[in-house]
This record gives C-alpha cells, sequence and structure tokens, in this order.
C-alpha cells in the first residue's frame, strides 16, 4: 500500500451551510493503524456522501455512520497510539470502538485522550466551525440515517456532509500542498 500524506474532503450544504475543504494530515507517528485505516475508507469512497449526524459546538463534529454501505466490512481499528498526539482543536480521531466514524475536535478535548488518540490534524477546520448545531443529539440522527440517506437530509435539512473525500500520495507528481480551502 503507497504512502499517503493524508486526505483532502469537499464539505456541502444544502442551505447557506459552509462550503469548501478540509484536509486531513495524517499523523502515522500518533497511531499508524488508525491513520492508514482512515486513508484506507476514504480511498474507497465510504465517506463520500456521508452526513456530519452529531454537531456539538465547541466539542465535535462526527461522521461515518453509513448503514447503506455494501464495500469491505472492516475490522476494528488497532490500538497502536504511540501517546502522542492529543485531541486538540483541529485533530480527528476515531471515535471509541467504532471500525469508520470518526470526530473531529472543534474544541481543545485532550480529556478523550484515554478512550482513543487522534490519527490526524485538520486543516481549515474554522470551516466546521460554521456547520449547522441546533440538532440535538437523540433528535432521530441514527434511525433518519437507517432510513436512507433521503430521509435523513428530508428530517435534517440544514446538515452538511462530506461530498468527496480523495486521498493525497506523497509520490503524486505535481500534487497539491495538503490545505483546506
Amino acid at each position: 500500500t503507497a504512502r499517503v500524506d493524508g486526505v483532502v474532503c469537499s464539505v456541502n450544504s444544502s442551505e447557506a451551510g459552509p462550503r469548501g475543504e478540509i484536509a486531513f494530515e495524517l499523523r502515522r507517528d500518533w497511531s499508524p493503524s488508525a491513520a492508514d485505516a482512515f486513508a484506507e475508507r476514504a480511498a474507497k469512497g465510504f465517506y463520500d456522501g456521508l452526513f456530519f449526524f452529531r454537531v456539538l459546538p465547541g466539542f465535535v463534529a462526527q461522521i461515518g455512520f453509513n448503514p447503506s454501505w455494501r464495500g469491505p466490512k472492516w475490522g476494528p481499528v488497532g490500538a497502536d497510539a504511540t501517546g502522542q498526539g492529543s485531541n486538540a482543536r483541529g485533530t480527528a480521531a476515531f471515535a471509541g470502538k467504532s471500525r469508520t466514524q470518526i470526530f473531529v475536535n472543534l474544541g481543545d478535548n485532550r480529556r478523550l485522550d484515554r478512550d482513543g488518540r487522534p490519527f490526524a490534524v485538520v486543516h481549515n477546520v474554522e470551516l466546521l466551525d460554521g456547520l449547522f448545531t441546533r440538532y440535538k443529539e437523540g433528535s432521530g440522527q441514527i434511525k433518519a440515517y437507517h432510513d436512507g440517506a433521503d430521509a435523513f437530509a428530508a428530517k435534517f435539512p440544514r446538515a452538511s456532509w462530506l461530498e468527496r473525500c480523495r486521498v493525497v500520495a506523497a509520490a503524486e507528481p505535481g500534487r497539491r500542498r495538503l490545505r483546506g480551502r
């Protein structure tokens, strides 16, 4: 498997929400298996079209719940965190023992380090500060996701999503610098 520098994702919104790119600078020195797991899932298109189903201002923006996925079934993400890196603002980590759900830290969440260390630095995290935040936890996001993307979009019309993620390889000639716009 080719080493990558990171993953660049387009963020989209149906209404007046944020649009642009965020870039995940993979940090294998923090958690090699988590960095590789995220890159593999992104390369296979797992995160494309997924909504941010949990957005808590100053805390996290969470994504990665995809009940319609028909691709590979992934095993658990390895627990090889080096103890370096911390869940500070602008980092990304897998949510607990999830195999696919990740969260981007929108605030200083070092208290979450005991549950998992980050695998990436997120460039242009300011874009995520503009995500719609008035959908409260427990207001049916998971059930709506089970009913399909259209049902989710109908119930949560102001939610934002990752339009497309692409892996940026270290050896890619003329590649753009790893920065979200």
